[in-house]
């Protein structure tokens, strides 16, 4: 399934509020001065348990469970809402990520690259995320054959003699927020009720399910207004 907990460090070059997470995660807390000193060139951060999702593996068994519930998916391209509103469709999520401004134009939306480093490392037990809440970046280490970033062996030195198991980059869609909205667009003499749900950037497993919520939401808010109850097409 690819959801599993696992304890880790939050690592701050100055003392910052608590984040918004506090009470979601578990046993919560500062760290203290013993820790800090594991970590040259950070004075504060907290620890906590947390939830772990692993995309290669999560998003494969997610499909499998949608497609036992009836859910039917079609790999093609597609190039704009009125070819996917002449197929019947009276409601388009559009996930379409990094290329949802070819649907569409948003000069908000960007291309940001992300590079995974899987290393086999079955000794590190916890994660460590080092934030910048001034340049909102983030930095990664996950134990024993997880996702890694190469720069974490600055933070973790024994990452250096680890074997590398794999590597990937992609590009994300990253915006200044994410776009979760409905939109009634124009196709030629009619309209289609487009609900957006992109522009996660780094976060998409983080938020994936809260925004599928609110994505379901307004899609039965349509669904109701229409009046159509489950005959509507998605």
């Amino acid at each position: 399934m690819g959801i599993f907990l696992q304890s880790g460090y939050n690592l701050c070059t100055e003392p910052a509020p608590e984040p918004s997470f506090k009470d979601t995660v578990l046993g919560f807390r500062q760290l203290t001065e013993r820790e800090l000193r594991i970590f040259p060139g950070y004075t504060f951060g907290w620890f906590n348990t947390a939830l772990m999702v692993e995309g290669k593996t999560y998003l494969p068994w997610l499909m499998d469970w949608l497609q036992k519930r009836g859910v039917r998916f079609y790999h093609r391209k597609i190039e704009s809402f009125k070819e996917v509103a002449e197929t019947g469709a009276d409601v388009i999520i559009n996930c379409t990520g990094v290329r949802s401004g070819e649907l569409q134009p948003d000069p908000d939306l960007k291309p940001g690259r992300g590079q995974i480093l899987k290393v086999d490392a079955p000794w590190l037990k916890h994660w460590i995320i080092t934030h910048n809440f001034f340049k909102k970046s983030l930095q990664f280490t996950i134990h024993h054959s997880r996702e890694s970033s190469c720069d974490t062996c600055q933070l973790e030195p024994s990452l250096k003699h680890a074997r590398i198991v794999d590597s990937w980059a992609g590009l994300r869609p990253v915006r200044s927020k994410v776009r979760l909205e409905r939109e009634t667009v124009q196709c030629g003499s009619s309209a289609v009720e487009v609900i957006h749900n992109y522009g996660h950037g780094g976060f998409g497993l983080t938020i994936h399910r809260g925004c599928a919520q609110e994505a379901a939401r307004l899609f039965g808010q349509i669904v109701e207004q229409k009046g159509k109850g489950p005959k509507a097409q998605l």
